[in-house]
């Protein structure tokens, strides 16, 4: 009997159905045709790491103490097939085709059409490299020198690899009706520079203090805390950007608007400091009709509290449809600026707008629990939460802005007071409310 088994490859953009004989009681055979097979259902995510390490053992070199370290690093299950980790990598390296079967399907996996549809997996160590960091990170100069540059080898290479993902993207013909967009959405080639920028700003007090016959002021090295805090922040909306692209390329069944999103994120928002990332404990009520559904429904998925680049805060809200509002689609809350407006209510373009839209965002959830769990709040939230967190990002501005003017021998006063009057201190001088806004405002 056969099976078709339809391979998306990279010829001029063409979809091509590919005929795989099955032989020998329906199992594929051959060569160059190997099966991976998990006694397991696999996740969006889990798959689409799998087919990572596949693209990168065929690339590079890779032991098997080296597969086993992906393996348990990115929490994957054990296949039945191959039964260990040597018959595995024997299977990647000398197959042409892959295909992928967990307990309930069989996928086809041609990973010479896959490479131009993801994102590799060097952006993923990237992306763990700069959680490492900031796990391990500790206090005092030295500490903050290395977590920055960790923090801006991680954003200029996260920020490369998307940069050749939407070039591929473009050259695609299936997307070119999003090619203005596209286009849009490239990140800032001058944005690639911000965290290298930063990392030079931390060396010349590092440089400084190396060659000082004394110590560099503790007030110095607490205001240098802020820059660090600022770089991380930036890495982490990258990081966000890079894994959502994941999650776009990962699911399919919707990736319409998955990518809807993605490119409204990375085209309004590129160069923005992530200050939160929320989802909500309680899931969508389906009990309730969608034509009736209201802020108990918790039809909310996700809430996005950013910093652009111009130091407005904004808060991006992505909801399921519900009474008023039967189409899936984002809200934008700017509170410094109008300039969003036109994001206020914006409708996502999606195939069908109903309850299976709630498993949207399930890939991106379980990569960014996975790879940067420090990115994630999983708390319910109200409107009156949200304007507190809205005004503590005001407070945190205002401690980034005192921290700059300090450093660069500006006039501080201002937020010197601001600052010590939101953590209600009585000692204002400027080493005591930096020690205590830098344990506040932690890396």
């Amino acid at each position: 009997m056969k099976r078709i088994a339809i391979t998306r490859m990279k010829d001029k953009n063409k979809e091509i159905l590919k005929d795989v004989e099955n032989t020998d009681g329906g199992k594929n055979v051959g060569p160059h045709y190997k099966t991976i097979k998990f006694d397991a259902i696999l996740s969006d995510y889990q798959l689409n790491m799998i087919l990572k390490i596949i693209e990168y053992a065929k690339g590079f070199v890779l032991s098997t103490d080296g597969l086993k370290g992906y393996w348990e690093k990115y929490n994957l299950p054990i296949p039945v097939k191959p039964v260990s980790y040597v018959l595995l990598l024997e299977a990647m390296n000398g197959s042409s085709h892959i295909c992928i079967q967990d307990i309930n399907s069989k996928n086809d996996y041609d990973y010479l059409a896959y490479r131009h549809y993801a994102l590799p997996l060097l952006m993923n160590e990237s992306i763990s490299a700069m959680d490492k960091g900031i796990s391990d990170y500790r206090n005092g100069i030295v500490g903050i020198l290395k977590l920055s540059q960790t923090l801006s080898q991680s954003l200029m290479f996260i920020n490369s690899e998307i940069y050749k993902f939407f070039i591929e993207a473009m050259l695609d013909d299936d997307v070119n009706p999003e090619l203005e967009l596209l286009n849009s959405a490239l990140p800032n080639r001058d944005f690639f520079y911000v965290a290298k920028e930063l990392n030079d700003f931390i060396q010349g007090f590092y440089n400084a203090y190396d060659n000082l016959p004394g110590v560099l002021p503790n007030s110095t090295i607490l205001a240098l805390n802020a820059a660090l805090i600022l770089e991380r922040n930036k890495c982490s909306f990258s990081a966000f950007c890079g894994l959502l692209l994941d999650a776009v390329w990962g699911t399919e069944e919707y990736l319409k608007p998955l990518r809807n999103i993605e490119y409204q994120i990375q085209h309004r928002f590129q160069g923005a400091e992530l200050y939160r990332l929320e989802i909500p404990s309680t899931p969508v009520d389906t009990s309730i009709p969608i034509g009736t559904r209201g802020p108990n429904a918790h039809t909310t998925l996700m809430k996005i509290f950013l910093i652009d680049t111009e130091g407005d805060r904004v808060l991006v809200r992505i909801d399921l449809p519900h009474a008023n509002s039967l189409k899936f689609h984002i809200n934008v809350n700017c509170p410094d600026s109008s300039k969003y407006s036109v994001l206020s209510h914006c409708e996502i373009e999606a195939d069908r707008h109903d309850d299976s839209l709630n498993r949207v965002l399930d890939s991106l959830k379980a990569s960014i629990s996975e790879q940067m769990p420090h990115l994630l709040v999983i708390q319910d939230t109200d409107r009156e939460d949200e304007n507190q967190i809205l005004e503590d990002m005001r407070k945190y501005i205002d401690y980034l802005t005192l921290c700059s003017n300090y450093i660069c021998n500006q006039s501080y006063e201002k937020q010197l007071r601001k600052v010590a009057g939101y953590l209600k201190i009585s000692d204002t001088s400027i080493d005591n409310v930096l020690a205590e806004a830098g344990n506040y405002y932690r890396v």
